[in-house]
């Protein structure tokens, strides 16, 4: 993994189907009742504001890990993946199941606090703990991002 980065995606609206895709995987993840709609002003996100999340990719654009929280500012999704980079071997690792599609995937949280997750499920336990083991050893030589990156959809 020579080349493995953190990247902050910006999404330029809260109603992005993207950023919806995103919110509905954390959801899971999370294991709230309800999967994560588009944010609303009521979630403290204005329309005209971006949306920025944190993603752990190798150096083939492969999706490691996310981060569990949504930022307002560049600067507030950065400095939360740089803290999880430097406590991500300290973080309490947990495994969870979706008991409906009989998948797998994991969660780190750091005082009781989710801080990070699987970018993906996983059919077999094996490929679950595979994907933390290189999640974990990609955080240690990972890049912090100068700027953010464009994500969501094009217009």
């Amino acid at each position: 993994m020579s080349s493995v980065r953190l990247l902050v995606a910006s999404f330029s609206t809260p109603q992005d189907p993207v950023l919806h895709s995103w919110l509905v995987h954390r959801s899971r993840v999370l294991g709230e009742t309800h999967y994560g709609s588009a944010l609303e002003k009521s979630d403290g996100f204005d329309p005209e504001e971006h949306i920025f999340v944190w993603r752990l990719l190798t150096s083939n654009n492969r999706e490691l890990a996310r981060s569990a929280a949504i930022f307002k500012k560049f600067s507030e999704a950065r400095d939360d993946a740089a803290e999880t980079q430097r406590s991500i071997q300290d973080l309490a690792h947990h495994s969870v199941i979706d008991a409906d599609q009989g998948t797998h995937t994991w969660l780190a949280f750091a005082a009781e606090e989710p801080k990070v997750f699987g970018a993906r499920w996983f059919r077999m336990e094996r490929d679950r703990d595979k994907a933390l083991h290189n999640a974990l050893i990609a955080f240690s030589s990972a890049r912090l991002p100068e700027s953010a990156h464009a994500a969501g959809l094009r217009r």
